[in-house]
Protein backbone atom coordinates (compact mmCIF):
# COMPACT_ATOMS: atom_id res chain seq x y z
CA UNK A 1 0.00 0.00 0.00
CA UNK A 2 2.92 2.30 1.00
CA UNK A 3 4.15 2.41 -2.87
CA UNK A 4 0.50 2.90 -3.81
CA UNK A 5 0.90 6.03 -2.24
CA UNK A 6 4.23 7.22 -3.14
CA UNK A 7 3.08 6.42 -6.85
CA UNK A 8 -0.16 8.11 -6.85
CA UNK A 9 1.56 11.36 -4.95
CA UNK A 10 3.98 11.47 -7.77
CA UNK A 11 2.00 11.43 -10.45
CA UNK A 12 0.97 13.80 -12.87
CA UNK A 13 -2.67 13.12 -11.55
CA UNK A 14 -1.92 14.14 -7.76
CA UNK A 15 -4.03 16.92 -7.05
CA UNK A 16 -2.58 17.57 -3.42
CA UNK A 17 1.02 19.22 -2.38
CA UNK A 18 2.48 19.58 0.95
CA UNK A 19 0.20 16.76 2.89
CA UNK A 20 1.47 14.27 4.97
CA UNK A 21 -0.51 10.88 3.74
CA UNK A 22 0.44 8.17 6.65
CA UNK A 23 0.14 4.49 5.25
CA UNK A 24 0.43 1.26 6.41
CA UNK A 25 -1.56 -2.11 6.35
CA UNK A 26 -4.29 -0.51 3.78
CA UNK A 27 -4.76 2.24 6.14
CA UNK A 28 -4.35 5.56 4.43
CA UNK A 29 -4.83 8.82 6.72
CA UNK A 30 -3.95 12.52 6.31
CA UNK A 31 -1.67 13.56 9.52
CA UNK A 32 -2.61 17.42 9.74
CA UNK A 33 0.18 19.65 11.58
CA UNK A 34 -2.72 22.53 13.59
CA UNK A 35 -1.49 25.64 15.88
CA UNK A 36 -4.24 27.17 18.58
CA UNK A 37 -4.23 30.43 20.20
CA UNK A 38 -2.11 29.12 23.43
CA UNK A 39 -0.96 31.51 26.06
CA UNK A 40 1.64 34.19 25.61
CA UNK A 41 3.54 35.37 28.53
CA UNK A 42 7.37 36.59 27.90
CA UNK A 43 8.06 36.03 31.89
CA UNK A 44 6.41 32.28 31.45
CA UNK A 45 7.53 30.10 34.36
CA UNK A 46 7.04 26.41 35.13
CA UNK A 47 4.08 27.51 37.41
CA UNK A 48 2.60 29.51 34.58
CA UNK A 49 2.73 26.38 32.19
CA UNK A 50 0.68 24.32 34.99
CA UNK A 51 -1.77 26.84 35.41
CA UNK A 52 -2.71 27.50 32.08
CA UNK A 53 -2.11 24.49 30.43
CA UNK A 54 -5.59 23.74 29.36
CA UNK A 55 -5.47 27.17 27.52
CA UNK A 56 -2.06 25.68 26.04
CA UNK A 57 -3.80 22.54 24.66
CA UNK A 58 -7.02 23.54 23.83
CA UNK A 59 -7.79 22.36 20.78
CA UNK A 60 -11.08 24.53 19.98
CA UNK A 61 -9.18 27.38 18.89
CA UNK A 62 -6.59 24.95 16.73
CA UNK A 63 -5.76 26.07 13.03
CA UNK A 64 -4.29 23.46 10.72
CA UNK A 65 -1.24 24.96 8.94
CA UNK A 66 -2.30 25.04 5.33
CA UNK A 67 -0.22 23.01 2.56
CA UNK A 68 3.59 24.27 2.55
CA UNK A 69 3.64 25.97 -0.50
CA UNK A 70 0.67 25.99 -2.04
CA UNK A 71 -2.71 29.10 -2.13
CA UNK A 72 -4.44 27.89 1.53
CA UNK A 73 -0.98 27.87 3.23
CA UNK A 74 -0.99 29.13 7.09
CA UNK A 75 2.22 31.09 8.52
CA UNK A 76 2.92 30.83 12.15
CA UNK A 77 2.02 34.80 12.08
CA UNK A 78 -1.39 33.88 10.34
CA UNK A 79 -2.58 31.51 13.83
CA UNK A 80 -1.00 34.22 16.48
Amino acid sequence: MVSATVAYLASDECSVAGEIILTQGGLMQRLALAMNEGYTNPECTPEDIQAHLNEILDDSTAKPLGGIGTDDETSLLDIV
